[in-house]
């Protein structure tokens, strides 16, 4: 939550100048109060802190914390069988942490939800148990931020976070999917020995300086798309169990996978200085794609993968410069070849266009769903979010599914298209722009192709004519 919008829950009333603003603090009311845990009396404050026990679910969104009040609620919490702190579900949106934030060997057995939360001081989580989902969705970790040995039970979501002090995952276990779409490292990222049991989703992350994922393990896909790492990129003796996109990114610094294990389909595309292979092991399909890196293959024990540059000859370009050499039979594979482009090019057009006009809601009959679950879903030609859920006020068991980067609980426009699925309407400005677009531009192409099928056959039949006579 931006800083700007207004919160959801009921604000503290401290400080308040009805003449003005009515409310001054975002904190959230504590219980029975209309101050929030920060700006109580000191004996409510107490009372409130007494009442307290290990596993007790907690709301303090929007509160400022000094490192003292921090440490008196979660010493209100502490199980005297571990001697560290034990929490239920905990709210803590939107909360502003002075000092530092020490919050090592805690369980969380709910969710803990830190979205938009600042940390001003060190954010310690290490050794944490994360049971339910940790959102850590557009935090601020103003210093260090360590994870090491945490254990994230369910999904851990760090998309759009700002980590402008060291971040440390060193050893952490994540047993679903790992999100960090967006995230920016200021410092070092540190993900060395970490352990990745579902997906992990570093899309579009950007890491100012270098990168240590040694010997991390992959159980799941990996998706690095759009990244850029300003530093080194160090793979070494990572271990890919499943497919893994490592890009289009961008590295200014070596990307390091010597020793590295690709057990599954990969795909390495990215500009960088150097690309160090030394050792690695390739026991799938892969290809790697190049710009700009020079590249050590030196003391491997796999073959290299099939190795492409970005100075590949292009199909169209090949059938256009060495058109005037062929022969009549020539002329007629061209003209079927195209022939079979030009159909292939409308039959994307026509699907474009019905696509665009259900996801403007002009066709396929828009319904509203109640999403009830999402999940990453990967395949070779990358990853994305699906989610299901039924239709609002269908009291069918049916279940819809759709591609939407959204969280449980939401309710979402679709439309069904003329092959049986559903997406997600959207009429923005931009979703209109790739409505008409998309379509044009495959017309454009059905047009071309249609002509060179047209111009080949043309020629060929002008080759028959003389032979013939």
């Amino acid at each position: 939550m931006s800083t700007s919008e207004s919160p959801t829950w009921p604000r503290c009333e401290h400080g308040a100048a009805p003449a003005a603003d009515p409310v001054t603090c975002r904190g959230i009311q504590a219980s029975g109060h209309t101050a929030c845990l920060a700006h109580l009396a000191d004996a409510d404050r107490d009372a409130y802190l007494d009442s307290l026990t290990p596993g007790t679910d907690i709301d303090h969104r929007g509160t400022p914390f000094t490192e003292p009040l921090l440490n008196a609620l979660l010493n209100a919490l502490r199980d005297p069988a571990t001697g560290h702190a034990r929490l239920g579900t905990a709210k803590f949106e939107s909360a502003t942490f002075q000092g530092g934030a020490e919050f090592e060997s805690a369980t969380f057995q709910g969710g803990a939800e830190f979205e938009s939360a600042t940390f001003r001081g060190g954010a310690r989580f290490e050794s944490a148990t994360f049971q339910g989902g940790a959102r850590f969705e557009s935090a601020t970790f103003e210093d260090g931020a360590g994870f090491g040995s945490a254990t994230f039970e369910g999904g851990a979501w760090f998309g759009s976070a700002i980590f402008q002090g060291r971040a440390w995952f060193a050893s952490a276990v994540f047993q679903g999917l790992a999100w960090f779409g967006s995230a920016t490292f200021e410092d070092g990222a540190w993900f060395k020995s970490a352990t990745f049991q579902g997906g992990a989703w570093f899309e579009s992350a950007t890491f100012q300086h270098d990168t240590e994922f040694g010997s991390a393990t992959f159980q799941h896909d990996a998706e690095f798309g759009s990244a850029t790492f300003k530093g080194d990129a160090g793979f070494e003796s990572v271990v890919f169990e499943r497919w893994v996109s490592l890009g289009p990114l961008v590295c200014a610094g070596r990307v390091q996978l010597s020793g590295a294990v690709f057990n599954g389909p990969t795909t390495l595309s990215f500009a960088a200085r150097r690309l160090e292979c030394r050792r690695t092991r390739w026991l799938s399909t892969a290809e790697v794609r190049l710009r700009y890196a020079s590249v050590d293959f030196c003391r491997r024990t796999d073959l290299p993968p099939q190795l492409r540059t970005d100075e590949r000859p292009q199909l169209f370009l090949i059938l256009v410069r060495h058109a005037g050499s062929m022969t009549t039979k020539g002329w007629g594979i061209a003209a079927v070849a195209w022939s079979v482009l030009a159909v292939l090019f409308l039959g994307i057009t026509v699907s474009a266009g019905a696509l665009g006009l259900v996801r403007l809601g002009l066709a396929g009959n828009e319904v509203r769903v109640r999403l009830s679950q999402c999940r990453l879903e990967s395949s070779r030609s990358g990853s994305h979010v699906e989610c299901s859920g039924r239709l609002v006020g269908d009291v069918s068991i049916n279940t819809v599914t759709v591609r939407y980067d959204g969280k449980r609980g939401d309710v979402v426009p679709v439309a069904r298209t003329p092959w049986g699925t559903y997406e997600v309407v959207d009429k923005s400005f931009t979703s209109w722009g790739t409505a008409v677009l998309y379509p044009l531009l495959s017309l454009v192409a059905t047009a071309v192709t249609s002509y060179f099928a047209l111009r080949s056959g043309r020629r060929g039949k002008r080759q028959t004519a003389p032979s013939a006579s």
